[in-house]
């Protein structure tokens, strides 16, 4: 299960994307590149719960 810590950081880039996507576009790919890689750090917090899991260990 995700943490509540762990949930902040998922809302935090949703923030961060919503600030983001209401800047002035200054190139094409800016989105796309952003979007890429808030992507990746979605993927990191939420593989969290699926490693703690398989290490048998509780959040902190």
């Amino acid at each position: 299960m995700m943490s509540d810590d762990e949930r902040k950081v998922l809302d935090a880039l949703i923030a961060a994307w919503n600030l983001f996507t209401a800047l002035p576009v200054e190139h094409a790919d800016d989105s796309s590149d952003f979007r890429h890689h808030l992507h990746i750090l979605q993927r990191q917090i939420m593989s969290r719960p699926s490693r703690r899991e398989l290490n048998g260990t509780q959040p902190r």
